[in-house]
């Protein structure tokens, strides 16, 4: 019992260690901005661009004109559906946000960053 242990354990950590990166490309970016009702305002139009976003096990970064790194700590648990996953998590500024990665009905994916007044949202193209 005791060597099942150790293997297992063994085996996780060099799971977690030599986790590779997922690269992706985006090049669709929408921003909204919260109203006074609490909910998002989607009036900006979408901007064209080529964005390379890697994602990691405990960081995302995105990079753009202005490199944007982000740091997940913690799972937000209060998520009900499959096609969704969701962090907590701080930016390289140290000003805490959500990330979430999405899912659709006809399979596009989405990375998106929310904040206490703003929110971002990437198309993402993976990449190989």
């Amino acid at each position: 019992m005791k060597k099942l242990l150790i293997t297992l354990l063994i085996g996780v950590c060099s799971l977690v260690t030599y986790s590779q990166p997922v690269f992706a490309k985006s090049n669709t970016v929408a921003v909204g901005i919260k109203n006074t009702s609490g909910t998002f305002d989607w009036g900006t139009p979408q901007v064209t661009s080529d964005i390379l976003i890697k994602i990691e096990s405990v960081e995302i970064n995105v990079y753009s004109k202005v490199h944007q790194q982000y740091f997940l700590y913690s799972d937000v648990n209060e998520l009900n559906d499959n096609d969704t996953a969701g962090w907590m998590a701080y930016d390289k500024e140290g000003e805490r946000c959500r990330i979430y990665l999405l899912r659709n009905d006809v399979g596009e994916t989405f990375l998106m960053v929310e904040y206490n007044d703003v929110e971002w949202i990437y198309n993402l193209i993976m990449t190989k």
